[in-house]
């Protein structure tokens, strides 16, 4: 049943690279969160917290694609060693000022500084991926290992940042978010001997920018209101838990959530599917849309648990379809940001979700928030129409 997965581990420094990559980006999972924990903590304003996540989202928007494009031109490990660099001096400015009770306006100067050093590590290891397997069945049996990667991520993260965050300090969530990047990142560097090669051919053909295709602004929109849906249940959930005096049941909640999306990318990765990506990307989008609705019924812990549960089933087939489609519309020597687009509009729209639900929370209590990821779910389902066309030609690939 998971020969797939034996295939792709055969391979030399298959393992290492997974591992190191897996280490890296667990700060993903992490930094956001714990920035919403310190904010709430220091300004009691889920408003302000919402405001702080919007735009540390927004800055990891603008960062990952240029770090990518870095990575393609110049080499990961030359890329990752700067980014780290400069990573741990921006959090630490920022740590220092919330301890030291600064004005609150420069935590927001500090996080910009911060997080512009946010490089895509999934996007670092997928294309490693891509470089060592030339079978497709393989590159997606990889995928759904990475996006059962990244589950695991979003279901260790929180609870040792709410863990973390609530038991000792409220930066100390942070804290271990940066450490683990510290360690993770050069880690992965050092690994170049799966490391992709450099693009060394000039090419001298004029090109259309990724972003301006309509091919892949086709995914990147759907995505980018997938993204607003993340944010807006991660800021509700910490607020319902808040709401009923369970604030260490976030993490927790947060971690089954993730776990129903682990759950599906690993069985994703063993079936053999006779539909096209595209295919499969549009029918769980529509997946997900139903069963967000449960959120209305999210009443108490248990309940909320299994609707997260539910939902996460969704997320990981969503983002592996959407890997699987842009890797084939894009070139070999833009595969790393290409790669990266994918999921580079879940900060935007994660940003622009947990600020509206900030602000339904402060003026409308924490069960209204979960009408926002319902909406955001509704409107990445109607972003696919402006690219009716596009689709009908990406669903016919095989």
């Amino acid at each position: 049943m998971f020969d797939s997965y034996r295939g792709i581990f055969a391979i030399k420094g298959a393992v290492n690279f997974s591992i190191a990559g897996f280490v890296a980006r667990m700060h993903l999972s992490m930094d956001r969160l714990a920035l919403m924990l310190i904010i709430i903590h220091e300004t009691k304003s889920y408003a302000l917290a919402g405001l702080m996540v919007a735009l540390a989202s927004l800055i990891i928007t603008l960062s990952q694609p240029y770090w990518s494009r870095a990575a393609d031109k110049y080499g990961q490990s030359r890329v990752l060693y700067f980014n780290t660099i400069f990573r741990l001096i921006g959090f630490t400015f920022f740590i220092l000022l919330v301890n030291l009770q600064s004005p609150v306006w420069t935590w927001f100067i500090a996080i910009v500084a911060a997080e512009i050093n946010t490089v895509s590590v999934g996007g670092l290891v997928r294309r490693r991926w891509i470089n060592l397997l030339p079978d497709p069945k393989l590159k997606t049996a990889a995928y759904s290992f990475e996006a059962l990667a990244d589950e695991i991520v979003f279901v260790i993260g929180p609870i040792i940042t709410v863990a973390l965050s609530t038991a000792i300090a409220p930066s100390a969530g942070l804290i271990a978010s940066l450490t683990f990047a510290v360690i993770g990142q050069p880690w992965l560097a050092r690994l170049k001997e799966t490391e992709p090669p450099i693009e060394t051919k000039l090419d001298i053909s004029p090109k259309v920018s990724i972003i301006k295709r309509r091919s892949t602004q086709a995914i990147i929109l759907p995505i980018l209101f997938v993204g607003a849906y993340f944010g807006s249940v991660g800021i509700t959930v910490v607020s319902f838990c808040n709401s009923i005096n369970r604030p260490g049941a976030a993490g927790a909640l947060l971690a089954i959530w993730a776990l129903g999306s682990g759950t599906a990318a690993l069985f994703n990765g063993v079936i053999k599917w006779r539909l096209s990506h595209a295919q499969l990307f549009t029918y769980c989008l529509n997946f997900m849309l139903l069963m967000s609705i449960g959120f209305l019924l999210a009443k108490s812990l248990p309940t909320l648990a299994i609707v997260l549960f539910i939902n996460g089933l969704g997320i990981a087939p969503v983002l592996v379809n959407a890997y699987a489609t842009m890797e084939s519309i894009s070139a070999d020597n833009e595969l790393t940001e290409a790669m990266t687009w994918v999921t580079t509009g879940t900060p935007t729209g994660g940003a622009i979700g947990s600020a509206i639900a900030g602000q339904l929370i402060d003026n409308y209590g924490s069960t209204r928030g979960f009408l926002v990821p319902i909406m955001a779910l509704f409107i990445a389902n109607l972003a696919l129409l402006p690219y009716f066309k596009v689709w009908v030609r990406l669903r016919s690939r095989p």
